[in-house]
């Protein structure tokens, strides 16, 4: 539960600052405050759901993916592990993000501030598709 918490945590902010992003490339106005905060949310939440992950992948292994995914549903099982691939790139967004977003200046040059919104609404994407595709998997058999 703890881990799905965390998720929707990261989710929270990965929408919100890619909708920032969107909001600052159709010439609206964004919070400079807003601006810093999300990216450190984003990157302490992936940080918390990385960890409790970390923690409850081997009873996952052992209890849901070996004896049952692989064989009933091949594909859940495979969706996973493509999204721990993505989840590992976005990380490295993630990282990008929090750190870039302290010193960004929207106003400045437009090839800077164009890749830092490429890079945060990407990680909204893969950060949404990470949370919708893990709550489903938990519908269909959990630990």
């Amino acid at each position: 539960v703890m881990h799905g918490v965390a998720a929707a945590v990261t989710a929270g902010a990965a929408v919100h600052n890619g909708l920032l992003s969107i909001k600052d490339l159709l010439g609206r106005r964004v919070p400079r405050r807003l601006q810093r905060l999300y990216p450190r949310v984003l990157l302490w939440g992936f940080l918390g759901t990385f960890l409790m992950g970390l923690w409850i992948y081997p009873d996952y292994v052992l209890r849901v993916r070996t004896p049952w995914l692989d064989e009933h549903l091949p594909l859940a099982a495979k969706l996973f592990e493509i999204k721990e691939h993505w989840l590992g790139i976005a990380c490295v967004l993630a990282l990008y993000c929090a750190s870039r977003s302290r010193t960004i200046d929207l106003q400045g040059d437009a090839r800077d501030r164009h890749f830092y919104h490429l890079c945060t609404i990407t990680l909204m994407g893969v950060v949404l598709y990470a949370s919708v595709l893990g709550m489903i998997l938990v519908s269909v058999r959990s630990i």
